[in-house]
């Protein structure tokens, strides 16, 4: 009898002792579960939705400073475009179109600046080039602005206001290199503006 008495509390000992290691074991699978079914945010992540955030915040600036715009409301869009340069430095277009609005207020200095930004974003974006060239005429930095718009034609063969601004600066070097009582040579004029001609369509 005293033997089957230490057996029955050695398996109620055994008992326990499973009893306490099972449900160790379930406590471990809530806390895991509960891992796997929301895990934390990473910092990463954080980042990039904060960066998606700020791209879209960008792009309603544009727009609303394009409504502006279109409204002759230059100071407004300028605004719009600042805050929009603000959220997002790297969208080519919100500079760009703040050089538009700072042409239209004669702000030459600032419109120059934000066209080189905006070339230096995209260097194929030829409208910057154009109006960088815009502003560097308005500046007279006669050539510079020559550079900007052969640049024009490079990206946009056959536009039009490159061609038309591309001779009205080399007649103002040609006529500032003779002095202002001489006008260009015709035959040196129609020489220089000969490869501005537009090509027919085929």
């Amino acid at each position: 009898r005293s033997s089957d008495l230490s057996n029955c509390e050695a398996k109620s000992e055994l008992e326990k002792i499973i009893q306490a290691m099972s449900s160790q074991e379930n406590t471990h699978l809530k806390e895991s579960s509960k891992n796997d079914v929301r895990p934390e945010i990473t910092e990463e992540e954080k980042i990039r939705i904060a960066a998606q955030q700020l791209k879209q915040q960008a792009i309603t600036d544009k727009d609303l400073g394009n409504a502006y715009f279109k409204e002759g409301k230059y100071e407004a869009a300028i605004e719009c475009y600042t805050r929009g340069i603000a959220a997002d430095n790297t969208n080519a277009l919100l500079p760009a179109n703040r050089a538009m609005a700072y042409l239209k207020v004669e702000k030459y200095e600032e419109a120059e600046m934000d066209c080189s930004l905006a070339i230096s974003l995209d260097g194929s974006y030829a409208k910057a080039f154009a109006r960088r060239g815009t502003a560097r005429t308005a500046l007279r930095k006669l050539k510079e602005a020559h550079e900007d718009f052969e640049t024009v034609l490079k990206l946009d063969p056959g536009n039009k206001q490159a061609m038309t601004e591309l001779a009205k600066i080399k007649k103002e070097m040609c006529e500032s290199e003779l002095g202002t009582d001489h006008a260009c040579p015709l035959s040196l004029e129609n020489k220089m503006q000969r490869p501005f001609v537009k090509p027919f369509d085929k």
